[in-house]
């Protein structure tokens, strides 16, 4: 009989479903189809009764404690609602960062120095008698070199937020562990969709005072910005998180016709042109409309991605307003980052003491084994 090792990046996944009690069946790109596939094969994973998600069976739950983590499931049956649509949200995003290279399994605030880390709103909400995020809509803390990005996965139904009242809660130092917040909206499908999601009117109920997503954008007072959960979304990520990232690009860019920006709005100005420049990866659509209405009779410049410069055309619809694409490339290039994305770790996993983890090829029980790697045979 032929068994099989199970990597790291299978048992990761597998511990994705049980840290985040359910992974989306729908916009699940960013993890590798083909281990899902694999644990649901070996009945390690399930689709729940609803169809919107997966779950660990009891197989499951039995393997990540022989692996060394102990999850416990839902005690009740969660279905189709507003409930399971923010779980979702939310491990649609522990999902790409952990695609991103973070270490999505904190329990705590920080990270270690060198390795991204993102804390999940779920497990400060899990802690009775002591969730610091009270109503807030955030969806956890992800803590690189000097920034603390703060996303929040937006839905068509969303009603809005308090700006003010999540402001006052991520700005916590307990929380911001000495970075700079840095506030992130993101939602389901490509750039196009999610910057609709953002913009759309929304109807409020009588007296409410939550503020619109763009106009939230504005009163945090921190930088911000729009991604989607894919492979672009990965790389403008990575771009956002090398610090100062915008006047390195704005001064190589522009070399010697670069000027010191005369305002906020821009970035830098054109010395043959005497116009404003702006650094846009992050699609800050709040500091395009400012940028765009500053001065009667000139052109403000939006330097963006290639990959995004579709989608914030239909946003500045009727602006005066140019854009200037670049390829992610040349700013990975410009910024010293690596032309690669982080690929899941197809390395056999290993417990304790070097113990590897390994299953009958498909339907039966895993097993546990020794140290050896690879598939492994017997008569």
């Amino acid at each position: 009989m032929r068994f099989m090792i199970f990597t790291r990046a299978e048992i990761d996944v597998l511990r994705l479903a049980a840290w985040c009690k359910d992974l989306p069946t729908a916009g699940t790109d960013i993890l590798p189809g083909e281990t899902i596939r694999l644990l649901l094969a070996l009945g390690l994973l399930r689709q729940s009764r609803c169809g919107l998600s997966y779950r660990p069976t009891p197989a499951g739950y039995s393997l990540l404690r022989e692996a060394g983590f102990a999850y416990a499931a839902d005690k009740q049956y969660r279905g189709a609602g507003p409930a399971l649509t923010r779980r979702l949200g939310t491990a649609s995003v522990v999902s790409f960062l952990w695609r991103y290279g973070a270490d999505v399994f904190r329990a705590s605030p920080g990270a270690e120095p060198g390795v991204p880390a993102f804390l999940p709103s779920f497990t400060l909400r899990r802690k009775a008698g002591a969730n610091v995020l009270g109503g807030t809509r955030m969806a956890g803390f992800l803590y690189t070199e000097n920034t603390a990005f703060v996303p929040y996965y937006i839905t068509p139904e969303s009603e809005g937020l308090y700006a003010g009242v999540e402001q006052r809660t991520f700005r916590s130092e307990s929380l911001l562990c000495g970075r700079t917040p840095f506030v992130l909206y993101t939602g389901a499908g490509p750039l196009e969709q999610v910057l609709e999601t953002v913009t759309a009117p929304r109807s409020r109920k009588e007296k409410s005072t939550t503020d619109a997503y763009p106009d939230a954008l504005d009163k945090f007072g921190y930088p911000a910005g729009i991604l989607p959960l894919n492979e672009d979304g990965l790389r403008q990520l990575r771009i956002l998180s090398v610090p100062g990232y915008r006047q390195k690009l704005i001064r190589r860019l522009l070399g010697k016709d670069y000027l010191p920006p005369a305002s906020r709005q821009s970035d830098g100005r054109s010395k043959s042109a005497g116009e404003n420049f702006l650094i846009g990866i992050d699609c800050h659509i709040k500091r395009f409309e400012s940028i765009s209405a500053t001065k009667e009779g000139t052109t403000a410049h939006i330097i963006l991605l290639s990959t995004q410069a579709a989608a914030v055309q239909q946003v500045l619809k009727g602006r005066s307003a140019v854009l200037h694409p670049i390829t992610a490339q040349l700013a990975e290039q410009i910024l010293g980052l690596p032309p690669q994305l982080p690929e899941p770790d197809s390395s056999p996993f290993q417990a304790g003491k070097g113990r590897v983890l390994y299953a009958p090829s498909f339907g039966q029980t895993p097993k546990t084994g020794g140290q050896s790697g690879g598939r492994l045979d017997s008569d």
